[in-house]
C-alpha cells in the first residue's frame, strides 16, 4: 500500500487526501474511498437527454422483444498490422442468427457471413452522446491472462478516488457491487475488465440501490456500456482448454472423472465460459432489463460487440481511439503463449463434446434467466460436491461431514467454483 501511495501523482496544491471510507469489497478485500470523486470528468452537465446511438449502435435493448429483434454488432479491423489510424468495419447481425448457424467449426468469417455491414454516411461525431465505458468480458483462451492484467494496473494506477488492493484481478471483476464503485468513483477510467459468463454480474440488468442505501456515494448520470465480447472457434477453444487443464494439472484424471460425472466442467473446461453462451447469458440480461423498465430514455445503454480474440490488440486500440477513447495499455501482451509440451488424450475433447456440442446450437437465455441462474447454482454446488471428493482422495458421489460442507449454501457458491477453477 505505501508503494502505491507513492505511485500516484498529487498537485502541489493539494494537501495529501484523507481516506472518506473504509470499505469491503469481493471476498472482504479492503478498499478505502480516498476523495470523495463521483461525477464523470465527461459529463457535460447538460439539462437535455443524452444519446447513445452514435454509429454504429443505432439500436436499443427497450426494442428487443424477441430473439430476432436483438442485434449483436460486430467489429473488425480492415488491416493487417493494426498501425495507428486503421479504419474499423462494423456489422450488425440477429442474436437468433448466431443461435442457430454458430456451430462447433464456425470461424469469425463464417460470423461475417451471417451479418449486415454498416456503413456510416455521417463523418462526423454525434453530440450530446453518453460518456463510454468498455466493458471487456474475460472468457478463458481468449486472450483473457492479458486483458485481466491489464485492466488490473490500468485501474490500480489511475483510479484517484479509490486506493485498492493489488489482487490478481481487477477490483470489480467478480463482485457487482464493486463494480459500479469503480465505475462511480473513477471517471477517469474508460476500460473495465470482468468475468465473462459469470451470472451474477448483472451489469445490463442491474438496478441501482434506493439513494438512502448508497451511503452519500453521490448522483450517477446514464452511462453507454459497451460490452466486448471474444469469439473463437468452439473445436479451438476445447482444444486450448484441455492443454490448459493437463499443464496445471499434470495429469487429466480430474477432469475426466467429471466429465464422466453428468458432464461436469473443471477449471476453464466449463461450458459457461464458451463464448457463444456467455452472449446468451447477455441477451438473457438484457431481455431481463426491458422487463424491469431499465432501458428507457434517461437509463444507461448497453451494446454488445463480437471481436475476432486473435485481433484483441488490434481491436482493443482501435475502437478505442474510433469513440476518442485513450485505448487499454499492454493489451499486445501474450500471457501464457509459452507452454509446456503435452495434452490430455482425444478422449477428454471427445467427451466433452459429447456433453456440449447440443448445447452450443441450443442455448438461449433469453425468457430463462432464472432458470438458467437455477441450474447453474445446482450444477456448481454438484461440482463442489465433487471436488471436494477427489482432492480427499474418495470418489466421486462420497459422504461429507457437515463442517465441511457448512459453507456450501446459497447462490454465491456457483461463482466461488468457477472462480477456483478458472484461475487456479
Amino acid at each position: 500500500k505505501k508503494k502505491k501511495a507513492e505511485s500516484r501523482p498529487v498537485a502541489a496544491a493539494e494537501p495529501a487526501a484523507e481516506p472518506v471510507a473504509k470499505k469491503r469489497g469481493y471476498r472482504g478485500q479492503e478498499f478505502k474511498i480516498v476523495q470523495d470523486a463521483t461525477k464523470l470528468s465527461n459529463y457535460t452537465g447538460t439539462t437535455d437527454l443524452l444519446s447513445a446511438n452514435e454509429f454504429p449502435f443505432t439500436r436499443s435493448l427497450r426494442d428487443f422483444r424477441a430473439s430476432s429483434d436483438f442485434y449483436i454488432y460486430l467489429v473488425e479491423s480492415t488491416t493487417d498490422n493494426g498501425e495507428d489510424g486503421s479504419p474499423l468495419q462494423w456489422h450488425e447481425v440477429q442474436w437468433k442468427s448466431l443461435l442457430e448457424n454458430w456451430n462447433r467449426n464456425s470461424t469469425f468469417d463464417d460470423i461475417i457471413t451471417l451479418s449486415t455491414s454498416l456503413q456510416n454516411e455521417n463523418a462526423e461525431r454525434a453530440e450530446n452522446v453518453m460518456p463510454k465505458k468498455f466493458v471487456i468480458h474475460c472468457l478463458p483462451k481468449t486472450a483473457s491472462t492479458t486483458l485481466r492484467k491489464a485492466c488490473r494496473r490500468h485501474l490500480w494506477t489511475n483510479c484517484e478516488a479509490l486506493e485498492l488492493p493489488m489482487k490478481q484481478d481487477p477490483f470489480g471483476f467478480r463482485q457487482i457491487d464493486d463494480f459500479f464503485t469503480a465505475v462511480r468513483y473513477c471517471p477517469e477510467i474508460d476500460h473495465f475488465c470482468v468475468q465473462g459468463g459469470d451470472d451474477m454480474m448483472t451489469i445490463i440488468n442491474h438496478e441501482e440501490k434506493a439513494e438512502s442505501e448508497q451511503e452519500g456515494e453521490g448522483e450517477s448520470y446514464p452511462l453507454h456500456f459497451i460490452h466486448m465480447v471474444p469469439f473463437r472457434n468452439f473445436d479451438s477453444w476445447v482444444e486450448s482448454a484441455v492443454k490448459q487443464v493437463f499443464v496445471i494439472d499434470g495429469s487429466c484424471d480430474r477432469i475426466g472423472q467429471l466429465l464422466d460425472h453428468n458432464c461436469l466442467g473443471y477449471r476453464e473446461m466449463y461450458m459457461e465460459l464458451y463464448p457463444k453462451i456467455a452472449l446468451a447469458l447477455l441477451t438473457g440480461m438484457g431481455f431481463n432489463a426491458n422487463d424491469k423498465g431499465l432501458t428507457g430514455e434517461g437509463k444507461s445503454q448497453h451494446h454488445i460487440v463480437l471481436y475476432n480474440y486473435q485481433d484483441t490488440d488490434v481491436i482493443m486500440a482501435e475502437t478505442s481511439r474510433y469513440f476518442g477513447i485513450e485505448p487499454l495499455a499492454r493489451t499486445d501482451e501474450q500471457a501464457k503463449a509459452n507452454r509446456g509440451e503435452g495434452t490430455c488424450p482425444a478422449r477428454i475433447s471427445d467427451k466433452f463434446h459429447e456433453c456440449h456440442d447440443e448445447t452450443l446450437m441450443t442455448q438461449d437465455s433469453i425468457r430463462m434467466l432464472r432458470p438458467e441462474r437455477k441450474r447453474r447454482t445446482q450444477e456448481m454446488r454438484e461440482m463442489k460436491h465433487a471436488l471436494q471428493c477427489l482432492r480427499s482422495g474418495r470418489q466421486i458421489g462420497c459422504q461429507h461431514d457437515e463442517e465441511e460442507d457448512g459453507d456450501s449454501g446459497g447462490d454465491g457458491v456457483s461463482e466461488a467454483v468457477v472462480v477456483e477453477n478458472v484461475v487456479s
